[in-house]
């Protein structure tokens, strides 16, 4: 009988505990958009018919997951935050032992966004100038780091660099070349790619064949060829040594 009445009284204490426990909430580590937010819930009270475990992620303004629900001890999703600021997800969790007695707690998880850019992701240059593009993110108070690969007729070699780019592209082609920055943008852990296309326009040049001499008298016609590496709705202005001039128009 005495055996019986300890057997009763440890299970009474354990009924009252669980029953006085405050909720509380537990904050876990930050997880970035899209990535997996896995958690193991571990009941702090053992029992040896069971614990049955159930949680409810209520919908958050922000992010695009429908409400959702489970009834293990494993929490395994892919949250995604929409916005530009990190959002936090509540998952009201209960733990009910076999024996009736329940408790319920709240864990808490940051879920920041993809920093991705603002910036256009195109731009264009003339050969031998400057692009000077300076990188800006939904997220404030993102980095960056870029890299450029060789493309075939621009001259500069591969590169890499951070924050803004600044440099001169030579096309040596003789016609339009696009070149891709690959811009990493950084923040707390999260990262977004994106891809900014730059074209590098030729600048046009001629050449000039005179046939069938270099020399002729007055009131004689002097043919020219005009060789150049772009005519398509061009205008050209000719300067001859009398200052005397005239243009042409390419089509």
């Amino acid at each position: 009988m005495k055996r019986l009445t300890s057997i009763l009284i440890v299970m009474l204490l354990t009924h009252v505990a669980m029953g006085q426990k405050a909720p509380r909430t537990k904050t876990v580590a930050d997880v970035c958009d899209m990535s997996l937010f896995s958690y193991t819930i571990k009941p702090s009270v053992k029992s040896k018919i069971g614990v049955s475990i159930r949680w409810v992620r209520p919908q958050v303004a922000g992010i695009r997951n429908a409400a959702a629900t489970g009834n293990t001890g494993e929490i395994n999703e892919y949250l995604n935050n929409t916005t530009a600021l990190p959002v936090k997800v509540k998952y009201i969790i209960t733990m009910t032992l076999a024996e009736g007695c329940g408790h319920t707690d709240t864990l808490q998880v940051t879920v920041n966004p993809t920093p991705r850019l603002t910036t256009p992701l195109v731009a264009q240059v003339c050969d031998s100038a400057t692009l000077n593009y300076v990188p800006e993110s939904n997220v404030k108070t993102a980095s960056f780091a870029w890299s450029r690969p060789v493309v075939q007729g621009i001259r500069n070699e591969a590169k890499t660099g951070i924050e803004k780019v600044n440099e001169p592209l030579y096309n040596d082609a003789f016609e339009i070349r696009k070149v891709p920055y690959h811009i990493q943008s950084n923040d707390k852990g999260c990262t977004g790619y994106d891809t900014v296309w730059t074209t590098v326009v030729p600048r046009p040049f001629g050449l000039i064949e005179i046939n069938p001499v270099d020399t002729v008298k007055s009131g004689q016609i002097l043919k020219l060829k005009f060789i150049t590496t772009d005519t398509i709705g061009k205008k050209y202005n000719w300067l001859f040594g009398d200052q005397m001039s005239a243009n042409t128009q390419l089509n």
